[in-house]
Parts: structure tokens; C-alpha cells; sequence
């Protein structure tokens, strides 16, 4: 008895559900075969996505579905409708597509178009950049990001072979013209997910991090910098420059 009872039950716990996934607008998304004993995480990861965007949540009626929970346990059974909430994610996208590694680098002998990213200091011989992550194309950015980006490349043809850094830097990498799609309402996440970045970084038996909380944004006139680079202080390079003069007049 025990056993045709345990049976019994998972047979109903493993019984099949079709899910109709929809959109907010009301359109079909896409129509799944699952199982009462899937977990609604699973169901989120097995969908059909465009990329650069994401399954927030999955809506039953008003009900957000929790991802650990079974279909089961959120009173799915036989069929459903759902509703899926589709986000956008940050996104980079570049004129010559590449990986995060070789746009950050992964090592000092491994350094990418932009030299080797790191987070200095003690840490200086580990990446920041998340391997794996595939930047995406130019022409897949939003039209209006394009057309911004396509004059800014127009406007500064050598950008590449410009001095980016601070002079005390041993690097003399230049720069290039990228876009950042579906950036959210917060700038520092949308670079941190669009650049691949990681969290924080382990060196030698020591953490170092959040990164984000070393990041800071302030407001600027780009157009005060193309000539000595987007890191240099305009007024202290002449002040520089004056104090090189004086010294060759005397």
C-alpha cells in the first residue's frame, strides 16, 4: 500500500502542464511542455530570448512566481497562462566585435585591444573582465545609439592612436566609440554588466572589492580633451606646459 501510495503521488507530482507564455502586450511568447515538478526557475531558463534581453519574472494573473518554488507548489496544474516580464540588459556593442577578453585582456601577456584591465595596486596581475561574455555588433545597437556613435567616429578619426590615459600611466592605449544598449536608471550597473566586469577580485589570499563601490561619475566637456586624452586634466597639462617653458627660458 505504501508503495502504490508513493507511486500514486509521483505520478501526480511529475504530471504534465502546458504553459502559454505571453507577453504584456498579450502576445504569445512562446508555449512550453513541463512538468508539475519543475521549478519555475527552469521554466525562465529554458525560454526563448532575444539577445540583450532577459525574463524578469513570470506572472500568474497578478501573482509573481517565485523561481524556487515548483509549478506545483504555485498552483499550476494541467495548463496555464503566463505572463513574462522581458527586460532589456545592458549591452555593449562595438564597431569590431570581440569577447571581454580581448577587449580587456586576460593577462599581462594576454592583453587585449584596450590593454589589460585591472584593479591596480596589489591586485594588478588579476583581470576585472568577466571571460565568456561576447560583445555584440554595431548594427544590432539601437538606430538613434548608432547614428550618435557613427558621428562621434566621423568627428574623431584618430581617437584610436590617442594617449586615453594619465602620463604617469605605462600604458599609451588609445580609444574607441561604444555604445551601452538598455542601460537601465543605473549608469554604474549598466557599465559594470555591459563591460563584463566582475564584482570583486582575489589575488594571493586577499579580496578585493565590491569594485563598484570604487567607481565614481562625474559630468564633463569631452570636447575640452580631444587633444590630450579623456583622463588629463586640461588646466594641469598647462600649467605643464608653462612650467616647460620657463625652465627652457632660463
Amino acid at each position: 500500500m505504501a508503495s502504490e501510495a508513493s507511486a500514486s503521488k509521483k505520478q501526480k507530482t511529475d504530471a504534465s502542464v502546458k504553459l502559454t507564455v505571453q507577453l504584456t502586450s498579450g502576445k504569445t511568447f512562446a508555449t512550453v511542455e513541463a512538468l508539475e515538478s519543475w521549478l519555475v526557475g527552469d521554466v525562465l531558463k529554458g525560454l526563448p530570448l532575444e539577445a540583450g534581453t532577459q525574463v524578469k519574472s513570470l506572472l500568474l494573473g497578478q501573482q509573481v512566481l517565485d523561481a524556487k518554488k515548483t509549478l506545483a507548489e504555485s498552483g499550476i496544474s494541467e495548463a496555464a497562462v503566463l505572463s513574462a516580464v522581458v527586460v532589456g540588459v545592458p549591452t555593449l556593442h562595438v564597431f569590431k566585435p570581440c569577447s571581454s577578453e580581448e577587449l580587456g585582456g586576460s593577462g599581462w601577456k594576454k592583453m587585449g585591444r584596450r590593454c589589460f584591465w585591472t584593479a591596480g595596486g596589489p591586485f594588478n596581475d588579476t583581470p576585472i573582465t568577466l571571460p565568456g561574455v561576447q560583445h555584440r555588433r554595431m548594427e544590432e545597437a539601437p538606430k538613434a545609439a548608432q547614428e550618435v556613435a557613427h558621428a562621434l567616429q566621423t568627428a574623431f578619426p584618430g581617437l584610436a592612436d590617442v594617449q586615453m590615459l594619465c602620463r604617469n600611466s605605462e600604458s599609451d592605449d588609445g580609444g574607441e566609440v561604444v555604445v551601452i544598449a538598455n542601460p537601465g536608471a543605473d549608469a554604474k550597473e549598466a557599465c559594470f554588466k555591459a563591460l563584463a566586469i566582475c564584482t570583486q577580485v582575489e589575488q594571493g589570499g586577499e579580496t578585493f572589492g565590491p569594485l563598484s563601490d570604487h567607481v565614481e561619475f562625474e559630468k564633463k566637456d569631452w570636447s575640452n580633451f580631444l587633444e590630450r586624452g579623456f583622463n588629463r586634466d586640461p588646466e594641469e597639462d598647462e600649467d605643464e606646459d608653462e612650467d616647460e617653458d620657463e625652465d627652457e627660458d632660463e
